[in-house]
């Protein structure tokens, strides 16, 4: 869905309203979170940003076609892998052949050649910004040294309306991640790009699992803004 243009005089801080309301969801499409951002890289130049994944995770998504950076590699026309987990990376490159893959801070390190010796469509950040402690400093610096040589950044993070989060409230109680620091919503995450000088294009609601219990299912498909996952396009 494309961002309501009468919402950015709000996210650049030329308005304020303490109960602004905008639309979020007019599709009911079902496509997963892997699957959107395959669709929107294929044949594309990419950086995939965190592209291990935990350690314990990978041989079983690699196996059952859900590791990430191995369904980009399919089909972009390029693209790189980087990564800070030094653990993670040890064990992809010490376990699989993957090519172009750097053990590289993007915020702390000097500016990845491989990065800046080139041009590139997208550099995707799948979540990644749920954990870090200050967000719009790290895109900030992000956009800093890397927003010359990208087109646009593609971000995914937990949607603070997912169904489970309101079953769990009704009783009472949290269910989280205990190392996220954040939920967004579409606001919220256009708001931090925005301030960060990205520039929020379109988002989207996914499921990164079939549910199993048919009434979920039905709820999820009905109201996507129930899914567990928010994507985000943003352009340099």
């Amino acid at each position: 869905m494309k961002i309501d243009s009468r919402i950015v005089p709000y996210l650049v801080g030329k308005e304020f309203s303490n109960g602004v309301v905008f639309p979020i969801a007019t599709k009911y499409s079902n496509q997963d979170r892997i699957s959107y951002i395959v669709k929107e890289c294929t044949d594309k130049r990419v950086i995939h940003i965190g592209f291990a994944d935990h350690t314990p995770l990978i041989p079983t998504k690699i196996e059952n076609n859900t590791w990430l950076h191995a369904r980009l590699l399919k089909v972009c026309k390029k693209c790189i892998g980087v990564d800070v987990d030094k653990e993670a990376f040890d064990f992809v490159t010490n376990n699989y052949s993957y090519p172009d893959l750097y053990l590289h801070n993007v915020i702390n390190d000097e500016p990845l050649t491989a990065i800046v010796n080139e041009k590139w469509d997208y550099m995707v950040m799948g979540e990644i910004l749920e954990h870090v402690d200050d967000p719009v400093s790290f895109l900030k610096q992000l956009h800093e040294k890397y927003g010359a040589y990208v087109k646009k950044l593609i971000i995914t993070v937990p949607n603070f309306m997912d169904f489970i989060n309101i079953r769990m409230a009704k009783n009472h109680k949290e269910y989280i991640n205990s190392d996220h620091r954040f939920w967004f919503s579409p606001y919220t995450l256009a708001k931090v790009g925005t301030r960060a000088g990205w520039k929020p294009l379109e988002f989207e609601f996914s499921q990164s699992h079939q549910p199993q219990r048919w009434l979920y299912r039905k709820i999820v498909e009905r109201y996507p803004s129930f899914r567990e996952t928010l994507i985000m396009i943003f352009e340099s």
